[in-house]
């Protein structure tokens, strides 16, 4: 169990790079991690009318049932 926190960038077309790892507290799960996050989309940021890169972080949480 535990929470590891990624910083990444969105793109104008909602696919992510530059993610990076900020803290951690299983370091078994960061490369499970990691590979997850790079298949995520997001709806990107707006400015007005246009879609603008963005700097986000988002915690993922992991959880025993």
């Amino acid at each position: 169990m535990g929470d590891t926190t990624v910083a990444m960038t969105v793109l104008t077309d909602g696919s992510v790079t530059d993610i990076r790892l900020i803290g951690t507290a299983t370091r078994s799960m960061d490369d499970a991690t990691l590979q997850t996050l790079k298949g995520w989309k997001f709806k990107p940021a707006m400015c007005g009318s246009e879609p603008v890169a963005s700097d986000i972080e988002v915690v993922v949480s992991f959880r025993l049932r």
